[in-house]
């Protein structure tokens, strides 16, 4: 991943599927998450929800390559 070429940014994980994710984010608890909507398994919106109550502390940022938000769009 190119992040972690960067100095100041740790990539603590990549994970292949929401489920995956929510493992990961659970035991590292990060600063940062980037998810993408369109994930294996657990879609992207549905581990994101429960990132929020798991790690209430991390930003979770969500990445899509959709042209038309409108469908996707959550609510917490």
């Amino acid at each position: 991943m190119q992040l972690g070429l960067e100095s100041d940014i740790e990539v603590v994980g990549e994970e292949a599927s929401g489920e995956e994710a929510l493992a990961l984010v659970q035991w590292v608890q990060p600063g940062v998450v980037l998810m993408d909507v369109k994930v294996p398994g657990m879609d992207g919106l549905t581990a994101t929800r429960v990132m929020q109550a798991i790690t209430p502390l991390s930003t979770i940022v969500i990445l899509s390559l959709y042209d038309d938000a409108g469908p996707i769009l959550c609510t917490s």
